[in-house]
This record gives C-alpha cells, sequence and structure tokens, in this order.
C-alpha cells in the first residue's frame, strides 16, 4: 500500500485530517501564552528567590530566558561567593 492511498483512506473517515496542521504551527497563541506562565512559575520565580537569598539582586533570574546565558547562570551562582553570606558570619 503507498503511501499516497493510505492517506486518500484515512481522509474518506475523516475528511478534516486534510486542514490538520502538524508541528508547532498548530499551537495557537493561547498555548504558547500557557507555556510561557508555566515556564516563569517553575523557573524563573525559584531562581528570583535563590538569587535574593544569595544576596543578588533578583532580576539576574530573567537572564534564564536566554538560550546559553541561562546554564553561565546557574554556574555562576553555584561557583560564586554568596554576599549574603558575609553578612550572616559578620
Amino acid at each position: 500500500m503507498s503511501k499516497d492511498s493510505a492517506l486518500r483512506r484515512y481522509t474518506y473517515l475523516c475528511p478534516s485530517i486534510l486542514k490538520m496542521e502538524v508541528g508547532v504551527a498548530a499551537l495557537s497563541i493561547w498555548h504558547w501564552l500557557v507555556f510561557v506562565l508555566v515556564v516563569v512559575i517553575a523557573e524563573i520565580i525559584p531562581l528570583w528567590l535563590i538569587l535574593k537569598k544569595a544576596g543578588y539582586a533578583g532580576a539576574w533570574s530573567l537572564l534564564a530566558f536566554i538560550p546559553v546565558v541561562n546554564v553561565v547562570l546557574l554556574w555562576f551562582i553555584a561557583l560564586a561567593h554568596w554576599p549574603a553570606l558575609n553578612s550572616r558570619q559578620s
């Protein structure tokens, strides 16, 4: 059975299959807004709180949106000397 004949058979059963989009283009703006909201809740807010506890400005967490910079930011947080530790020790 060829690929073309299989497609004809499926479109006979469900004619709207030809109108369906496949991949990223199938997502509406609402899907993207929900995705961004989930990313903000799951990544940006906790990173903001960690940076504030470490003694840095929480706004640095917005760098997590930039693809390579987010990994550099995590390494910086892990290896840098935290200013908040100085204030606790004094």
